[in-house]
Parts: C-alpha cells; sequence; structure tokens
C-alpha cells in the first residue's frame, strides 16, 4: 500500500512539474525571446540616435571652423590685395631706405607717423571690425614696420632671439608659396597667457608683381575656441575639442582649465587610431601623389577612456581643409558612456521589472491552474490504489467541472457499482457458506433430538441468534415458540422450518426485535 501511494505520489509530482514547466515555458519562453529582441532593436535605435546626435554636434562644429578659417582666408586675400596696403607697404618700404636710420629710429620719426595714421588706419578698423589680436606689415627682410597695436613694431621676426616663432613659419611659408599660410598656435615671446594663431599672404607690386612685404593677422585663440565651448546637443557630460598631432590640446576642455591649451596631452585610443590614419595616408599620398584617396576624415564611434579616465563614447573628424596650410588638426567629440546610453538603461530597466513581473504572474497563474488540474487527479490516483487494495469507501474529491470532474463522478460511480457488487457476493457466499457447513451438521444417523439440537446450535452461532430469532413451528399443533437457551428434552418430530420473512430479514441482519406473540406471522418459510 505504501509503495503504491509512493508510486502514485511521484507520477502526480511528476505530472504537476511536467504542467507547471509546460505551462511557465510556453508563456516565458516566446516572451523572453521577444522581449530580448525588442530591447536589441531598440537599445541599437537608441545607440543610433545618440551617436547621431553627436556626430550632428561635430559636424556642425567641423561647418563653424571651416567657414572661420574660409572667411579667414578670404578676408587676408582680400586685404593682400587691396591697393592701399599695398601703396602703405610700398610708402613704409621707401620711407625706411631713404632715412638711413634704424628701424627703432625709424618708428618714431614723423614720416613713419604719418603714414601710420593715413594708411594704418583702414587696418586698424578691419583689425577691431573681426576682433583680431594685432595686424602686422612685415617688409621682405622681416622688419615688422607696421602694427595695428604698435606692439611688436621695430622687431624683426628672423632674428633667433624673436618670440614668435609661428609667426616666423607663416611669414616664411607666405614669401615662400604666395598664397595664405596659417601657423599652428603659439604662444607670443614668453606670454603664456596669450595663444595665438598667425595667418600671412604676401604683398605684390600690381604693376610688376614684385613681392613688396607680408600681410600677418595675429588671430586670439578664443575666437575658434568659442565654437568648441558651445555645448548645445552634448547633454551634461558632451564636449568637444581640437587637438594636433602631438596629443596636445588646441581648445579648452570643458572639464579643465582653459590654460590647460597647448599643455595638456589628451593620448586615447581614438586619438593613437587617428594618428596612426592620418601618417599611413600622408605615407601613401607622399609616395602616389596622383592619390586621389582623401585624407581620413571620421571614425565610427568607440568607447574608450578619455583624459579623465572615464568611459565615454566618442568620434573624430579630421580637419583636413588645414592641410593646404600644413596644419594637422582632429575634431575630438566624446559624451560620457552613462549618458550616452542612459535612455537604452532605462529602457532595459523597465524591460526586466516588466519581463520580471510578467514572469511571477506567468508564475503564480502557472501554479494555480497545475494546483487546480492535478490536485483532483493525485486524489482519484490515490483512490483508485484504495479500490485496487480492497477499500471500497467513497471519498469526496472537490474537481473542476471540466473532463476531470466528470473523470471524477465516472469513477465514484465505478465504485459504487463495485460495492453493490461486492455486498452481493458477500451475502451469496455467506448463505452458501451456511448451507454447505449446514449439510455437514445434517450427516450420519442421528435421533432427531440431536439432529435437532445441532441444527440449532450452529445456527445460532452461525447467525449469531438471540432468544426469539429463531422460531420454530410445529406441524401438529400450528403453534410457535421461540427457541430458549437452556437444554430441552422435548422432541422435534416434525422437521425444523427456517422463517425467511421479517424475522428472516432480522436473522440477515443480526437485529433483535421484540414482537408480541399474538403478531407473529410466518408467511413465507422453507422448510430444510
Amino acid at each position: 500500500m505504501e509503495a503504491k501511494e509512493k508510486q502514485s505520489t511521484q507520477m502526480s509530482g511528476g505530472l504537476a512539474r511536467t504542467l507547471f514547466w509546460t505551462f511557465l515555458l510556453l508563456a516565458l519562453g516566446p516572451l523572453s525571446v521577444v522581449s530580448y529582441i525588442s530591447y536589441q532593436n531598440a537599445t541599437e535605435s537608441l545607440r543610433h540616435e545618440t551617436t547621431e546626435a553627436l556626430r550632428a554636434a561635430m559636424e556642425y562644429k567641423r561647418d563653424l571652423i571651416k567657414k572661420y578659417f574660409n572667411e579667414l582666408d578670404i578676408g587676408i586675400n582680400l586685404q593682400a590685395e587691396l591697393s592701399s596696403n599695398i601703396n602703405m607697404m610700398a610708402r613704409l618700404n621707401l620711407a625706411f631706405k631713404k632715412s638711413s636710420l634704424s628701424l627703432p629710429e625709424f618708428i618714431t620719426t614723423t614720416d613713419w607717423e604719418i603714414i601710420n595714421t593715413e594708411d594704418g588706419n583702414s587696418l586698424r578698423a578691419y583689425q577691431s571690425a573681426h576682433a583680431y589680436q594685432d595686424v602686422f606689415l612685415v617688409d621682405m627682410s622681416g622688419r615688422i614696420l607696421y602694427s595695428g597695436s604698435e606692439q611688436h613694431v621695430g622687431e624683426n621676426v628672423l632674428t633667433e632671439k624673436y618670440g614668435l616663432q609661428k609667426l616666423t613659419g607663416a611669414y616664411q611659408a607666405a614669401l615662400d608659396t604666395g598664397r595664405s599660410a596659417l601657423s599652428d598656435y603659439g604662444f607670443p615671446g614668453t606670454d603664456a597667457r596669450k595663444i595665438s594663431l598667425f595667418l600671412a599672404r604676401s604683398l605684390e607690386n600690381d604693376e610688376t608683381g614684385e613681392k613688396v612685404g607680408v600681410l600677418v593677422f595675429e588671430l586670439p585663440y578664443n575666437q575658434l575656441d568659442s565654437y568648441m565651448q558651445a555645448h548645445f546637443g552634448l547633454g551634461e557630460s558632451g564636449e568637444t575639442y581640437l587637438v594636433g598631432t602631438d596629443f596636445l590640446i588646441r581648445s579648452s576642455l570643458r572639464f579643465l582649465d582653459k590654460a590647460t591649451i597647448l599643455q595638456t596631452k589628451v593620448e586615447t585610443v581614438l586619438l593613437h587610431n587617428w594618428l596612426e590614419e592620418h601618417e599611413r595616408w600622408h605615407r601613401l599620398h607622399g609616395q602616389h601623389q596622383e592619390s586621389h584617396t582623401p585624407a581620413p576624415r571620421s571614425t565610427k564611434e568607440t568607447i574608450y577612456s578619455n583624459y579623465q579616465g572615464l568611459p565615454v563614447l566618442g568620434m573624430y573628424s579630421s580637419l583636413d581643409f588645414l592641410k593646404k596650410w600644413g596644419v594637422h588638426w582632429v575634431l575630438v567629440a566624446e559624451v560620457n558612456e552613462k549618458e550616452a546610453f542612459a535612455s537604452a538603461s532605462a529602457l532595459k530597466y523597465i524591460v526586466m521589472s516588466l519581463l520580471v513581473s510578467t514572469a511571477g504572474i506567468v508564475l503564480l497563474l502557472s501554479w494555480i491552474i497545475t494546483v487546480r488540474l492535478v490536485s483532483p487527479l493525485r486524489q482519484l490516483t490515490r483512490w483508485s490504489g484504495q479500490v485496487a487494495d480492497g477499500d471500497l469507501s467513497i471519498l469526496d474529491i472537490s474537481a473542476p467541472r471540466n473532463e476531470i470532474g466528470q473523470l471524477n463522478r465516472s469513477f465514484r460511480q465505478t465504485v459504487m457499482s463495485l460495492q453493490q457488487t461486492a455486498e452481493e457476493n458477500k451475502r451469496y457466499n455467506w448463505l452458501q457458506t451456511g448451507q454447505l457447513e449446514l449439510d455437514d451438521q445434517l450427516r450420519g444417523d442421528q435421533s432427531l433430538n440431536e439432529l435437532a439440537k445441532r441444527i440449532t446450535n450452529y445456527l445460532a452461532t452461525y447467525i449469531g441468534a438471540q432468544i426469539g430469532a429463531c422460531i420454530f413451528r410445529i406441524k401438529r399443533s400450528c403453534s410457535c415458540r421461540p427457541v430458549m437457551p437452556t437444554p430441552s428434552e422435548r422432541s422435534f418430530q416434525d422437521g425444523l422450518l427456517l422463517v425467511k420473512g421479517l424475522l428472516g430479514r432480522l436473522l440477515w441482519k443480526k437485529r433483535p426485535l421484540s414482537l408480541p406473540l399474538c403478531l407473529m406471522i410466518i408467511s413465507r418459510f422453507v422448510q430444510v
């Protein structure tokens, strides 16, 4: 019995586990797959949007920088071709030559003052209108004959002691090429607080085409830096900055002091990749001048550690329009990784919350459904084991109104039928056994008294009869009397009758019944 109960429990437990995990997998499997695919697509979409927003901000600033230098180039070319500026340079050269004075002495003469005042005001107005640091006119020997701010006048840019090395480079490049020349950022002299660019253009005589000097614009860094400090579209942690091939920054950093220009190095993986691509292109371009391969301009977004050691999403755009001046800068745009993917992280949290909530609901519903299905089946299985062991008792099982409920009702009817059949078999077996044993009592030669005694004793024992339970009828007297437990010498010559009417049923059910003798009616009997 215990083994069968254990087997039944194992079967029910196995069915419960099977149903539970089937429901759970059917519900959560597709949901998990769909949620994962949706999350990946949404994350990729958000990443693409963030990347495109960062790229758009970078390209916008690149266009501003390009426009700024194009306007500078156009402006200096126009000023270099103005006859007033060319004539001013020629007058200064002629006046200096006629004076036979040293340069420091010449700039104190009346002639220099007249030229400086009459012809120099237009350049000062241009300088003021464009907020340039200074404007210079330099002769063919490197002498500064004019300065809009009147600083550095009388100095020579070609001397070894001269501090404006970047101006010297732009000056020589302008004379060599005959076109505009741009220097990199530099410090004028030893003043680290002033950071300037120098844009130079040679001045040529309109009639002879002879070079008479060089026009130089000193450009403050804050004009270009103002574009980098505009953080529109970059969020709380985004920034853009300029870097040269020496990894020194060419613009202020948003999260560091502005005085770090040309002092702070930014060596990130992104910039090393840019420099490798940049140098590879220049080597290829130097070997194959006819190559039309464009310079590396931008790259795919990359996650790396920035100058603060923080993970950022960044990209670069090479300022290839500066290569005609020999200036190699790159524009970098980056934003903190957490901010860049904040929307994706929020989406991940929402998806995970929904998935966990749905899983909890599905888990609860699966458990409820499993219990409603398996619990009646477990009880029916236990009941069937009891029936198999011969226990035909009826169990009250609460089953749902479905096929399981129908199975419960059918099994109940089956057990009731088995009970009825078992009762009938028991009754039949009792009668058959009694008759066989009674036959054994009748065998042999016996006197009537002995035979009646043996029959009476056997019947009283077999049916558990009590006083008054067995009724005998003597045909001659037609009288009825109960069997007494005391010995009797009286003989029954006419046989023994077994009552099968009301008293017979009482004998079968073994229940005592007291009736007045006058009411005893024997309606049916069988002679033995």
